[in-house]
């Protein structure tokens, strides 16, 4: 199971036909392109490569060679040119995957492609696997990894482990990065009755805690122009209680 090209599946993107590049003499890479079937401009090419020679990538032509290579695919078209982005796909080791400055050279590198760099351990990988392959037995026909995606980042106890220990939180670490390297999946976020103002959380706030808003306390803060002059937190808080203390509350 590839869990990355399931998703982008089911993300409507469609599997071309495979094709490998060398950008040098030692190393041969295989691409696996898909292209949006709702969009045929709109374009990821999905690389493998070790977390440790992800320097390949900016010192030496693997992205020329792989944008040629790319240019000369029956399925290329110019188009695609402006709408393409690639994915590395990158295993290391927990040690190697601290060290996150290579990739985020990548990543900020504005040429050829827009690039993502998506990595994980292969502990965490076969963790995602199993926990996916899990979910699909239970819900058969109903399976849908992107359905299973957004609830999984939505449980609130599952987050708070993983902010606490993100080491020990492996599924949730990998389906996270997941997220952010593919800009195009879809995420589920709790909706609003209504869009709240800033009046209303004041209202909430003071219902809650029973208390009034002291309209005079406020106006005779902003009238004070040490708080324009120095408008930190201290200061503030400073003149705020001596207003508060004025007014009696």
């Amino acid at each position: 199971m590839n869990i990355l090209f399931e998703v982008l599946n089911e993300l409507k993107y469609k599997a071309e036909i495979q094709f490998t590049f060398k950008p040098d003499n030692e190393n041969e890479f295989e691409v696996s392109p898909f292209v949006s079937t709702c969009y045929p401009s709109q374009v990821f090419l999905v690389v493998n490569l070790d977390y440790g020679k992800l320097s390949l990538i900016r010192n030496g032509e693997f992205l020329s060679e792989l944008t040629t290579a790319f240019c000369r695919q029956a399925f290329h078209t110019g188009q695609m040119d402006k709408n393409t982005a690639l994915i590395i796909k990158s295993i290391g080791s927990d040690e190697e995957l601290k060290d996150t400055s290579e990739k985020i050279k990548i990543e900020d590198d504005p040429y050829y492609f827009k690039k993502y760099v998506f990595s994980c351990t292969e502990q965490m990988e076969n963790k995602a696997i199993a926990y996916f392959k899990d979910r699909k037995d239970n819900d058969k026909d109903n399976f849908s990894y992107i359905t299973e995606i957004q609830q999984y980042l939505l449980k609130l106890d599952m987050f708070e482990k993983y902010k606490a220990n993100p080491g020990n939180e492996e599924v949730y670490s990998y389906i996270a990065e997941l997220t952010t390297k593919i800009p195009v999946l879809p995420l589920q976020v709790k909706s609003a009755k209504q869009i709240k103002t800033v009046k209303n959380y004041f209202d909430e706030y003071l219902n809650d805690t029973g208390k009034l808003l002291n309209v005079e306390a406020i106006e005779n803060l902003l009238s004070h122009e040490e708080v324009l002059n120095n408008p930190e937190t201290e200061n503030l808080l400073s003149v705020w209680n001596s207003c508060l203390e004025v007014k009696g509350k």
